[in-house]
């Protein structure tokens, strides 16, 4: 199945008519599915990925906390709970998500940036958040993200991502959104315009228990008249002195620094819409380890940068 759209709110209505429509059905675990399999949404205008103007409303808590993660690279299950009433907790092992994308891409995207200025043409700007060794690690947190695919044609960055799962009710809104606000990012970076997002997917699939609201969402469609509002991508600091690597690099430290709530920062109108949402962490009670990008929880501060577990190793 295949969707092109000018935005999001419109691909994701015809996306959520469909499965609701669809014949398809599945029951992993026990929990009845209503599936399409191979599914394509492109959405041609990638700073309009997201699905405002429809009957879901996304919580701007989450999705805020989940976009400051994955460009500063970092995960805080804490934070994440304190934005979802503790929803995040039922996927953790030890206080740890351990599919979590920030700390498993950290690594990838300033070389990918790199990649991209010195050769634009290229078709290897891949990052991977499926690392291949999930089922033999036991976890409660897979990554329904497999990786992703940035390509620059024509001084624009289009982004495909690849899903092997994804659910259209909980998942897609803050997918469609967090990636797009990190293509936005890049393509700054790099001083070129946004493309279109692309989202694949192996099994996209609707929860029975959510059909009555994914039924409202079809039924009112799009609203023609609610402005959307795009909440910024952190793009404001680049500086074109700098080569587009360091730009990305100076962004994913600010987005750490919104996310972990520094309060000596001086923040501009595109990052006010993070600071309102994102959850405050207790003062003195976390540190960030710089070796794995989670954020653990201690009284003690006197113990080096780096985590029990990494410690060990």
């Amino acid at each position: 199945m295949e969707l092109v759209a000018d935005t999001g709110s419109q691909a994701y209505v015809e996306l959520v008519t469909a499965l609701l429509d669809s014949q398809g059905a599945a029951s992993p675990r026990g929990f009845d599915t209503r599936e399409i399999l191979n599914v394509s949404v492109t959405i041609n205008d990638a700073t309009q990925a997201h699905v405002a103007g429809t009957a879901r409303h996304f919580a701007r808590r989450i999705a805020a906390t989940e976009t400051l993660h994955l460009l500063a690279g970092i995960s805080s299950l804490q934070q994440l709970d304190l934005a979802s009433n503790g929803r995040f907790s039922q996927f953790a092992d030890d206080g740890r998500l351990r599919g979590a994308y920030g700390p498993r891409t950290r690594g990838q995207l300033q070389q990918l940036v790199h990649l991209l200025h010195s050769q634009p043409n290229t078709r290897q700007a891949y990052f991977t958040i499926w690392h291949g060794d999930e089922h033999d690690i036991a976890t409660r947190d897979l990554p329904c993200t497999l990786g992703g695919q940035f390509l620059l044609r024509d001084d624009k960055l289009h982004l495909r991502v690849n899903m092997r799962s994804s659910d259209v009710f909980l998942g897609v809104p803050y997918d469609w959104l967090m990636f797009s606000r990190l293509q936005m990012v890049i393509a700054a970076c790099l001083g070129v315009e946004v493309g279109s997002y692309t989202h694949d997917v192996g099994s996209q699939h609707l929860y029975e228990r959510d059909v009555p609201q994914a039924t409202v969402i079809a039924q009112q469609g799009v609203d023609a008249y609610t402005e959307l509002t795009v909440p910024p991508a952190l793009d404001e600091r680049v500086n074109r002195d700098l080569m587009p690597w360091q730009n990305f690099q100076n962004i994913t430290m600010m987005a750490a620094k919104l996310a972990l709530g520094d309060g000596c920062i001086a923040i501009n109108n595109s990052e006010r819409w993070y600071r309102t949402n994102v959850p405050r962490l207790p003062v003195g009670e976390f540190r960030l380890c710089l070796t794995c990008r989670y954020v653990t929880h201690t009284a003690d501060m006197a113990v080096d940068w780096q985590c029990d577990e990494c410690s060990i190793h």
